[in-house]
């Protein structure tokens, strides 16, 4: 299990924190959405991956902070 904070380019407004397992969604002034929380697993950061993918997504940014 991990801490992680994504960038992605775009906002992200009307998503609930509940389709992405829990993280958190913050939209920023330039105009990205940054996420972060804890993940479980391995799989829970490729279930992530594969949600922004088919949203279009670009992720600028994935990063992973020990706790």
């Amino acid at each position: 299990m991990g801490f992680y904070e994504i960038i992605v380019k775009g906002e992200m407004a009307g998503y609930r924190e509940s389709a992405f397992q829990g993280l958190k969604l913050e939209q920023q002034q330039n105009g990205t959405t940054r996420l972060s929380g804890s993940l479980k697993d391995q799989s829970a950061v490729y279930g992530i991956i594969n949600i922004l993918r088919d949203m279009g997504l670009e992720i600028l940014r994935f990063e992973k902070r020990e706790t």
